[in-house]
């Protein structure tokens, strides 16, 4: 009986301490974005020749949704090559 007091004691102190940091916390950052990322100086530059692809045709989209296989006549797996030309950018 003395255990079940005591860990209904720390939950009665434990829920409005946590409650009362997720409610604090973002207040106390008004105004500041919770992440902050360095922004490039200048845009990325795509420098390539070649680009490969991967493609995974060859059963439907929800597969990975419901984990069932539902594969599609006709579709294959490939591997596509495209050849870019140097006014590319």
């Amino acid at each position: 009986m003395r255990r079940i007091i005591i860990w209904v004691a720390a939950i009665v102190v434990a829920v409005p301490l946590i409650l009362s940091c997720a409610v604090w916390l973002p207040l106390a950052s008004r105004g500041r974005p919770y992440v902050v990322r360095a922004a490039a100086a200048a845009p990325h530059r795509f420098d390539a020749r070649t680009l490969l692809v991967a493609t995974d045709a060859d059963m439907v989209g929800t597969s990975y949704a419901d984990g069932i296989l539902h594969p599609l006549n006709g579709a294959h797996d490939a591997v596509s090559r495209v050849a870019l030309d140097e006014k590319t950018s």
